[in-house]
Order: structure tokens, then sequence, then C-alpha cells
């Protein structure tokens, strides 16, 4: 299953829908149409950080896993290694711009940024300073040492839409690893591992006593006392 806020869900490929086994949904997080502890495996990538609250996100999410259940998160982090990237200095330069204006621009500036970006990452030591100075994406590099069979020219429109998508969120809260353990352990979670850092990469495990309640969400009222007898 998977769910999305946007209208992105309705470009999945036909392929994809048409399997028996693959639910594509547009719900909210927080209201999405499953009873808790429906699923074995709750996996959020590179999203979280995009929500206004991430916290509650999560919560919302972490209630549909169920008992013995396992969930993966995937989050930007705050070290300065992760902030050191062209998006935290341009988007306040281009801050009221239309996403409709960013990608014209990149457009035009795409053309001459992806093949100077690709000849500057073949040299290493220069790798960290171009992420940093020169306002394009540029992932051949990567994607070949992991065997893409894309053509050059669908790897320049991937990295021309992942160069929007670091311009255009309109949410962008990083969480360092540690803070998304403790969500985990909010939650009731157990055996919660960092497993990467830069970006902060956790997991953890819904335990299997079914008699263990679920934790308050973060948007959730206290639930209402008895009225006392004494």
């Amino acid at each position: 299953m998977s769910l999305d806020l946007s209208s992105a869900v309705e470009s999945q490929s036909p392929d994809v829908l048409k399997r028996e086994n693959v639910l594509v949904v547009r719900a909210d997080l927080r209201a999405a149409p499953f009873e808790e502890g429906t699923f074995d495996l709750g996996y959020c990538h590179r999203v979280i950080q995009h929500t206004p609250d991430p916290r509650a996100a999560f919560a919302g999410m972490a209630r549909f896993v169920r008992p013995g259940g396992s969930f993966f998160l995937h989050s930007y982090d705050t070290h300065w290694k992760s902030m050191r990237h062209f998006k935290y200095w341009v988007r306040p330069l281009i801050k009221g711009w239309s996403h409709e204006r960013v990608f014209r621009v990149l457009k035009v500036t795409g053309p001459v940024l992806y093949p100077l970006v690709g000849a500057l990452n073949r040299i290493g030591g220069l790798r960290r300073l171009v992420k940093l100075a020169l306002p394009f994406e540029n992932h051949d590099r990567i994607l070949s040492k992991a065997g893409c069979t894309l053509t050059r020219r669908e790897r320049y429109e991937y990295s021309l839409l992942v160069t929007f998508d670091d311009l255009t969120p309109e949410y962008d809260n990083p969480n360092p690893p540690e803070a998304l353990a403790e969500w985990f352990e909010e939650q009731g979670f157990i055996d919660v591992e960092i497993r990467g850092r830069r970006p902060s990469l956790v997991v953890g495990v819904r335990p299997a006593d079914k008699t263990v309640p679920r934790p308050r969400a973060p948007w959730e009222a206290p639930a209402a006392r008895a009225p006392s007898t004494a």
C-alpha cells in the first residue's frame, strides 16, 4: 500500500496499479482510511521532513503497524555536513517564486549546470564544494555505480526533477537520528536502532504483546478520567 496526500498518486504507472497486491491511496496520514495494526511493515523514505509536524506525522503512520511489525524511517539530518547543500542558500533567494517560474529557470540553467556538475564530481576533492556551490543535481556517478540502465536523457530529467524538489518544498524539517529514535520509543516500539546518519535512518519493532496499549498520538486529547466514587 502506498499513501500520499497530493495528486502524485494519479501518476502511478498502470503496470503498478493493475497488480492485485498493490493499493495506492490519496489521503492524510493522520486520517488514513485503515484500521490500526493493519500492516506488517511501515516504510517512510524522504517524506517525513516535508510535513509540518514530523513527530505527529510519524505517530499517525506508526499506529497502523501491527504487533510484531516493523517500521523503517528516513529523514534528512541536521548535521552541518547535511546542511551543506545549495538548496539552503538558494531557497531564500527565490522565496515567493511560483513553482512554474522555478521550473522554467531550471530548464534554462540545467543544460549548462548538469554537465558541469557531472565533470566536477569526477574530482573527489571537489564534490562537497560542488554540492554547496552549484545549484543543480547530477547523479550520473551514483546511478552508474548502482548499475542503472537509464539513458543520459533520462538521467538528466531525473536530476532536473530532483533539483526542482530540492528548491520547492513547502516544509523542510530535518531531524537528527536521536530525535527519530525518541519518536519510536514514544509510540511504544522496541529494539529501536539507528541505522544511519546523514541521512537519519531508524528502525523499530512494535511489541508482539497485544495487551500493550498504544501511546496517545500528539494530536489526540488525553482520555477522560472516570468520575471518582469516593
